[in-house]
């Protein structure tokens, strides 16, 4: 759910940009989806750092478990038989869940391969966002576009 209002807001604001910027609807169209794949990359992202984030970040991690929301790693993770029998013993505390509860967790998702297909999936709305800006002439404005997610993607890696 939050990914989508994220990419929302982004969108709108990309496709609003054009508008203002007196872009024409194809430009308009190539702006929001770009502004949509940036904001679900943004997302993903920032759904990795609650389990993989540190102090120098100023992100605190287990935020969405330790507020009973589900983020991509983890429903990635229950997707998966072997963890699945793992986390929903703990899952099912719900909101008796402990702070050692939530690092086990942690501890699971970031020894399996969900925090990877995590990142990956990012690095791929961030070139699709990139892609969407194809229509658009090189020049200052269209490369600092599409360094925007490559730079989004170094929050976490």
């Amino acid at each position: 759910m939050g990914r989508y209002r994220t990419a929302a807001l982004f969108r709108l604001a990309a496709e609003e940009g054009t508008h203002f910027a007196g872009g024409n609807a194809e430009q308009s169209t190539a702006l929001a989806n770009f502004g949509e794949n940036l904001g679900i990359a943004f997302q993903i992202v920032d759904d990795l750092l609650d389990y993989t984030g540190s102090a120098k970040l100023n992100k605190p991690t287990l935020e969405d478990l330790a507020t009973g929301i589900y983020s991509l790693p983890l429903l990635l993770a229950l997707d998966q038989p072997e963890l699945k029998t793992k986390l929903l013993p703990i899952l099912n505390k719900k909101r008796q869940m402990s702070v050692s509860d939530m690092q086990l967790i942690q501890e699971i998702l970031v020894n399996s391969a969900v925090i990877e297909k995590s990142r990956k999936l990012a690095q791929e709305y961030a070139q699709k966002a990139v892609d969407c800006l194809d229509i658009f002439p090189n020049n200052s404005a269209t490369t600092l576009l599409k360094k925007m997610p490559q730079q989004l993607l170094k929050r976490s890696f």
